[in-house]
Formats: C-alpha cells, sequence, structure tokens
C-alpha cells in the first residue's frame, strides 16, 4: 500500500453514524438525573420505614410522658379521672330532681319565650301582656324545679352518672336538660323584671350563671360546648336585665364575681385531655402495636380489612399515633396560656395540621382538625364573660356617680384590676357611649372594628359585625 493513500475502512465502520454532541450530553444528564431522583426516592423511602420502625418506641414514650404528668391515657383513666361525688356534695343528683320536677317544658307553648316558641323581642321592649301571662303560668307550675335548682348550684361539686369508658358512645341526656333549666332561670328573672322585682331577678340570673359550672369537670366536647351555650344564654338575660332595672351594688358586685369564676380554662383543658383519650382508645388503640404494649393488651383484629391490618404490622398506625399525640400535646400544652396567646398558638398548630400528609397520618387529619375551632369558641365564651363583668362594672360606678364613666381605665382599681384584654386582637375591650346609653363590645373573629355595630344574627356574628353588650337605660 502506498504511504499517502487513504486507509479503507470496514464497511460496517465507515457506515456508522456518530451521535450528535448534545444528545451525548443530554443522556448523561438524563442518566445523572434518574440516578439522583433514585438515591432521593430510596433515601425517603429509607427515612420512611426508619420511621415507622421506631413509631412503636415514640408512641410509648409519649403516652409514658402523658401519665408522668398526671393525666390518664385509656378511657379507663378518664373516667377515674372524673372522680366520684359524695351523694351529699353532688349538685348532679339535685338538678336530677329537677329533671323530674319540670313540667310541660318540653311541650309546644307559642306564647312563652326561650323554653318555648316565641322569639324575645327587642332588649329595650317590654314583654307583651299575654306573654306575661302565659309565661307566669309556666313558671307558677315549675317552682319545684326551680327550687332544686337553686339547691344544685348551692353546691360546688358535681358528678353527672356517665360512663366514661363507652368512648363517643356515652350517654349525655343531661346537657340538653341544663340548657332548658337555664332559659327556664333566665326567663324566671325577665318576669321578675316586669313585676319591678329586681332582686328576685338578680337571683335567678345568679342560679343561672352559677349552673354552668356544673359542666366543668365533665371532659367532653359536647359537655364544654354546652357550658358555653348555658354562659351565653345567662349573659344575655343580663343584658336584657340591665336595660330594664337597676340592681344595687351589692348584686352588681356578686354577679361579677360569679362571671369571674366561670372565667377558666379548666373545662378547656379537660375536653383537650378526654378527647385525647377518646381518640386513642377508640380510634388508634386498635390499630397500633405502641398502644398494645403501652395498654398491656391486644385488640383483635378480627373485622378489620386485611390492609389495615397490614398497616399496623408495618407500623404504619404507629407513625400517625405519634403524629397526632405531638399535636394533641401542644392543645394541652396551650389551656395553660391567656386567651390572647391561646389563639396565636392554635393557629400555628392549625397550620401543622393542614400540612400532615397521609402517610404521616390519616386519623390524625380526621381528627385534629376541629381543635381550633373549640378553641375558638371556648376563647369567644371568656371573652363574653369580660365583657359582661366590664358592663357590671360600669352599672356600679353608675350607681354611685350617678354618670357613665368616659373610658373603662376609670374602673380601675374599684371596680376592676385591670381593664379586660379582648384576646382577639390583644387590645382592651371596647367602650363607646351611645345615645341612651353605652356598648362593651369584642371586635370578634372578623378582626374588624365596626365601632360597636353588632352582627345581624348570631351565625353572621362569626364572619361580621362586633359582638356587643348594649344597654340602653
Amino acid at each position: 500500500m502506498h504511504q499517502d493513500e487513504p486507509v479503507q475502512l470496514p464497511a460496517s465502520t465507515r457506515n456508522h453514524k456518530r451521535l450528535p454532541r448534545f444528545l451525548v450530553i443530554g443522556c448523561g444528564v438524563v442518566s445523572a438525573l434518574m440516578l439522583g431522583l433514585l438515591v432521593v426516592l430510596c433515601t425517603v423511602v429509607s427515612v420512611f420505614f426508619y420511621r415507622l420502625s421506631k413509631a412503636p418506641e415514640e408512641v410509648e414514650a409519649q403516652l409514658a410522658a402523658i401519665r408522668e404528668a398526671g393525666l390518664p391515657v385509656t378511657l379507663e383513666e378518664l373516667d377515674a379521672w372524673y372522680p366520684p361525688v359524695p351523694d351529699e356534695d353532688n349538685a348532679a343528683l339535685a338538678i336530677q330532681e329537677a329533671f323530674e320536677a319540670a313540667y310541660k317544658l318540653n311541650a309546644p307553648a307559642p306564647m312563652v319565650p326561650l323554653v318555648g316558641e316565641l322569639e324575645l323581642p327587642h332588649r329595650t321592649e317590654r314583654l307583651p301582656d299575654e306573654v306575661k301571662r302565659a309565661t307566669a303560668e309556666l313558671l307558677d307550675h315549675n317552682q319545684v324545679c326551680l327550687a332544686f335548682v337553686h339547691k344544685a348550684v348551692e353546691m360546688e361539686q358535681c358528678r353527672f352518672p356517665i360512663d366514661l369508658t363507652e368512648g363517643f358512645e356515652v350517654g349525655l341526656g343531661h346537657c340538653a336538660g341544663l340548657r332548658t333549666l337555664t332559659e327556664l332561670l333566665v326567663l324566671d328573672a325577665l318576669i321578675h323584671v316586669e313585676q319591678g322585682a329586681a332582686e328576685a331577678a338578680y337571683a335567678s340570673l345568679m342560679d343561672a350563671i352559677l349552673l354552668g359550672r356544673t359542666l366543668k369537670n365533665e371532659p367532653l366536647l359536647i359537655s364544654q360546648l354546652v357550658r358555653i351555650a348555658l354562659h351565653n344564654t345567662s349573659i344575655a338575660g343580663l343584658e336584657r336585665t340591665l336595660n330594664h332595672v337597676q340592681f344595687e351594688d351589692i348584686h352588681l358586685a356578686s354577679l361579677a364575681a360569679a362571671l369571674a369564676s366561670e372565667e377558666t380554662s379548666e373545662g378547656l383543658l379537660k375536653f383537650m385531655v378526654g378527647e385525647r383519650c377518646m381518640v386513642i382508645g377508640q380510634a388508634f388503640r386498635p390499630m397500633s402495636k405502641g398502644l398494645e404494649s403501652a395498654y398491656g393488651s391486644a385488640y383483635p383484629l378480627s373485622g378489620l380489612e386485611p390492609g389495615v391490618a397490614y398497616l399496623k404490622r408495618l407500623g404504619y398506625w404507629d407513625l400517625d399515633c405519634s403524629t397526632y399525640l405531638g399535636i394533641m400535646g401542644r392543645f394541652v400544652d396551650l389551656c395553660s396560656e391567656p386567651p390572647v396567646n391561646r389563639l396565636a398558638l392554635a393557629r400555628e398548630a392549625e397550620d401543622d395540621i393542614q400540612s400532615i400528609s397521609m402517610w404521616q397520618g390519616g386519623l390524625s387529619r380526621a381528627t385534629l382538625p376541629r381543635l381550633m375551632g373549640t378553641v375558638q369558641v371556648h376563647d369567644s365564651g371568656i371573652i363574653q364573660l369580660r365583657i359582661a363583668r366590664t358592663v357590671l362594672a360600669i352599672e356600679r360606678y353608675r350607681l354611685k356617680n350617678h354618670r357613665l364613666p368616659k373610658s373603662l381605665a376609670d374602673l380601675v382599681p374599684a371596680y376592676l384590676d385591670s381593664v379586660p384584654i379582648d384576646a382577639y386582637d390583644g387590645n382592651p375591650l371596647r367602650y363607646t357611649r351611645t345615645e341612651h346609653g353605652y356598648v362593651v363590645y369584642t371586635i370578634g373573629p372578623d378582626l374588624e372594628d365596626d365601632g360597636g355595630i353588632e352582627a345581624e344574627s348570631a351565625k353572621k356574628a362569626w364572619t361580621e359585625g362586633d359582638w356587643t353588650f348594649t344597654v340602653e337605660r
């Protein structure tokens, strides 16, 4: 072969085309990305299964910490945490007698407000004569019932005969009865107002306020919501009463002290602890290895779907339970905070609840969201109590000075230790003079100061307007 002749490549080699450079680079990048994604996926899966393997231990440690804090875990422990009360000291027995002595409180009563079907007129308007007659007749038939209620509120201890080991199936028939009794007491006060009997009206309102404390220790959501509703009914009756009569200073001071005694977060703590026991006992316990160990016995898995049983063996339910206990513990802790801090902390916890993924906890996602609403309703009740207590301080100031205060600061320290705080924004409660009187109010959950203009209805009050206590006398 001549030295200058080109080298002849085999035909197969000559026909092979090189890949463009950008494709070679692209394939390399894709391969690297796929390898990186595979590494990330393997890492995530490894971390997930590691969490699953550790979850039973985490659950046992969390439950042990709860018990070390002196709080119950099981439904049996919860029932013991709501201790029995000796019969001679138990207000629940007198309330039961009041239920039995009640006369036609569930019968149709078209001319009776509150316990009947008639709506009350505007707070400044008097009751029509026919309404007063029908209401007075109903009250006359229920004097024995009211006497038992008065006996009950003189007792400081109360334990209704409920079995908390029944879980979510526990019977709470007494809650509806307490609402009716509170309405009857307020109705009794309003009739005394119409008759010009201010002292008798005071006594009925005092009983209505104190009746709410019979539920203070009951560790259930419904019980605590009803307790707040009882307070709100009593406060509405007080508002209407103060638009028509002037109480003596001793009565105003006693009502204020009763309201202050109910301005506690003990009921909220009871609910949070009870709710945790209910969810652990009825939702997580049948599915969790860690809970089996902590309880000392296992629920049978008969009736559960095979997939649920597999997730139990895998440890998924323990991871879910650990997620639940972590966030629920924060809600228990915030019960010791003042309302203005509590609402902010609850909002932070709510954000974390919204971010829970399905792999972290399906049951947690289903059971935790209502806690924020419960905190908000509870603290709105605290604010209403503060508003009513502030109004009573204004009335005491007016009684002594024959004029209204220029500001709420005038009430300190003679009638208030300090101006109560509006938990919705951390500022003092608002006070505004009107043409015929005054209004004390909170800006409410919409966080807008509307100058004391109330919402058109209780339902709309959660989205518009202020929450007010108005006296036009």
